[in-house]
């Protein structure tokens, strides 16, 4: 190392040696042939029939006042894609623990955060800490029982949380989901926390589907949530026993059916209060499944602003049996499925270009095998032709 990267007691200065080398490495940069071609093509040069090619791609970068580059075997300064299928795959979790005598071992002398597979004979274990919870929720542990044998499971860094007094303070659900399946998942457990922190445990703001929607910079993401869990329960023949929905089913619905983000987006510009629901929104994300997405507008703007032509369009008939429910101080007459239930019934009548008498939900037309399907839009102009 040369005097001037030294110090005045005569120590070497890493900061000195460290800008030396960047400055000698700025003059070129090293890469192998493949990546300056590479580079050469993403700046559109043509290089067909040139000899010597690095001297061109050099050239040009000496234009863009960029260093040049200098041809390595072994250093390439470019990353390139890689194919993600042929990336080596993660081995395997190991058990958490190897027995109940470890865990417990575990529980007095570690204090932090172990990744492991949570077995059902570790959830077993750790369950029998589960001397001071709140009450079982049983739709949590059949919410969390689906995702294991959907093979959805994900690790999402939230731990089982075990005091140091031996105690569970976080995790029961997930943990009897395991036991319960009898199928193993990945987990985050904590050690080393007081018991006395159980009372701050869990007290967050719950993540809503419309949150997750928003962090993914999608805008009215509370309607478009609505709409995009009401037709995954359309589509499995649900609604009228909806279950719980998970927030990565909504996000993907949203993602693929660009239907629901124009909808929402239609629906939330409306004057008319009704028709800016999920419950009316969804209707129309069926409807524009077959029919042309300007004539589902369409009907969207003319149920809310009942301008049809007369009294007995079914879009007139949707707009007053809405609004004259939205008048009464009792709203109890007209539930989410029920305004639903109404917008199928005026879309197919509207389509058939049928008249309607005032519009009636029956009571078992609010059951999963009652509900009213959405008509088709081909079908209906095959049949009216």
């Amino acid at each position: 190392m040369s005097a001037s990267l030294r110090t005045r007691d005569g120590s070497a200065s890493v900061v000195d040696a460290i800008l030396a080398s960047e400055k000698a490495a700025s003059r070129y940069v090293p890469i192998d042939m493949e990546g300056a071609l590479a580079w050469a093509r993403d700046n559109t040069m043509n290089l067909k029939g040139i000899r010597r090619p690095l001297d061109r791609i050099n050239a040009r970068r000496v234009e863009l006042s960029l260093p040049p580059f200098k041809i390595t075997e072994s250093v390439n300064r470019i990353p390139r894609p890689t194919n993600p299928t042929s990336a080596p795959k993660a081995a395997p979790a190991r058990p958490l623990v190897s027995s109940e005598d470890d865990l417990l071992k575990r529980i007095l002398t570690h204090h932090g955060t172990l990744t492991g597979l949570v077995t059902p004979q570790i959830a077993e274990w750790l369950l029998k800490l589960n001397t001071g919870n709140r009450p079982i929720a049983r739709r949590a542990i059949e919410r969390f029982c689906k995702i294991l044998s959907d093979g959805a499971w994900v690790n999402t860094g939230e731990p089982v949380i075990v005091s140091h007094e031996g105690v569970l303070n976080d995790g029961q659900h997930r943990l009897t989901a395991i036991l319960t399946s009898g199928i193993a998942a990945e987990l985050d457990v904590r050690f080393g926390i007081p018991r006395e922190a159980f009372h701050a445990t869990g007290t967050g703001a719950t993540r809503t589907a419309g949150h997750v929607l928003s962090i993914e910079g999608y805008s009215h993401t509370s309607c478009q949530a609505s709409i995009a869990r009401l037709l995954i329960h359309y589509d499995k023949g649900q609604m009228g026993n909806r279950s719980h929905v998970e927030s990565g089913e909504i996000l993907k619905v949203v993602d693929t059916d660009a239907f629901v983000c124009k909808i929402a987006a239609k629906i939330q510009r409306s004057k008319f209060r009704p028709t800016r629901t999920g419950s009316f929104g969804f209707v129309l994300a069926i409807a524009a499944r077959t029919a042309p997405i300007e004539r589902v507008l369409e009907f969207a703007d003319l149920a809310a602003s009942g301008l049809a032509r007369d009294e007995s369009e079914p879009t007139y008939r949707l707009h007053t049996r809405l609004c004259g429910a939205a008048m009464t101080k009792d709203r109890i007459n007209i539930s989410p499925i029920d305004v639903a239930i109404l917008t199928v019934k005026a879309w197919n009548a509207w389509i058939r270009g049928d008249a309607m008498p005032p519009l009636r939900v029956l009571e078992t037309e609010r059951t999963s095998a009652g509900f009213p399907k959405v008509d088709m839009w081909r079908e209906r102009q095959l049949l009216a032709a």
